[in-house]
């Protein structure tokens, strides 16, 4: 027989009492483990949304528009950079970075072809309306970087994009067919410095200056362009000369060559052109050149770097090459 437990009225106050404190205890704990639950989530949901916005700000940092980023609309400049190639109804010319046109209606009125090339779709949906009635005008949408230079002798004008001065100018003088005969470009004005300034390091520069003419013609105020950049431009004007000092085809391994005299360009030239040429090649080299020992690499002029470079190809066997 089950026997009866008889608990004292004390006794059942302080159970009561001892089931309601641990009943709200656990109440507490389940309802701290609910919101340390949702507190969590709620943290990482604003961690995903940060770094959501993070990556689209980096991306949007990464991926610039370089077409038309900033517009010409200064009169006066636009004459004077079509005015500066001597553009005629024969003349084939480039209109790099067109944007909505700004130069190429005008150079459309003095040459005989106009190509104008732009990357972004917006504005190659306006070229192409604006130049529909003129059948001379070619627009191409793509990244003049990676285009096909034309066969045949051209000119350029353009407002280059200053993010890809140097490679847009690398391809035409450097890397192309030679077939630029002039050009008038807009770049930002410290660059205008570095290309034309003396005593240049870069072997780029150099090899372009071995074949064109190269000089700066005036400011052009960061007022004309819309917006406007955060630096002047300038104007540069660039002329294939009329006898190349770089053999054609040259120009990688001409850029080889310059870079490894350059590594030390303080120190006399003999050091390292005796890694290239024997005793007797080195002194013909620099005989034929009208160079001294110790003279500098950075203190050559156009010529004697032409004439040490072919001294390199005729007399020196490829193996003791740069590069």
């Amino acid at each position: 027989m089950a026997q009866t437990i008889v608990i004292p009225a004390a006794g059942r106050c302080l159970l009561f009492l001892f089931s309601h404190i641990c009943g709200e205890g656990l109440t507490m704990k389940m309802n701290r483990n609910r919101g340390g639950k949702q507190s969590r989530g709620q943290n990482r949901e604003q961690s995903r949304s940060q770094n959501r916005d993070k990556r689209q700000k980096g991306t949007a940092q990464a991926m610039p528009n370089f077409s038309g980023q900033h517009l010409l609309h200064h009169r006066k400049t636009i004459e004077a950079l079509i005015r500066l190639p001597r553009l005629g109804p024969g003349d084939t010319v480039l209109d790099i970075g067109a944007g909505k046109g700004a130069l190429t209606l005008p150079l459309a009125a003095v040459a005989g072809k106009v190509i104008a090339i732009e990357q972004d779709a917006g504005f190659v949906r306006i070229l192409r309306e604006k130049t529909a009635d003129y059948p001379h005008i070619t627009v191409y949408q793509g990244d003049f970087r990676t285009m096909k230079l034309p066969g045949q002798p051209f000119c350029a004008v353009a407002n280059l994009p200053f993010a890809i001065t140097t490679e847009a100018l690398d391809k035409l003088l450097g890397w192309g067919n030679g077939n630029l005969l002039r050009g008038a470009f807009i770049v930002e004005k410290g660059a205008a410095v570095r290309f034309t300034a003396p005593g240049c390091a870069d072997p780029r520069i150099i090899a372009w200056r071995m074949n064109y003419l190269m000089e700066k013609r005036g400011r052009v105020e960061r007022t004309c362009f819309s917006p406007p950049p955060g630096v002047d431009g300038s104007i540069l004007y660039v002329e294939r000369r009329k006898q190349p000092l770089l053999p054609q085809g040259q120009y990688r391994r001409f850029c080889t060559f310059a870079g490894f005299l350059l590594k030390a360009a303080g120190h006399p030239i003999h050091e390292p052109l005796r890694v290239i040429f024997t005793a007797a090649q080195m002194k013909l080299a620099l005989k034929e050149a009208e160079a001294e020992r110790d003279q500098s690499a950075a203190s050559l002029s156009l010529r004697q770097w032409s004439v040490l470079f072919q001294a390199m190809l005729r007399y020196a066997p490829s193996y003791r090459w740069p590069g």
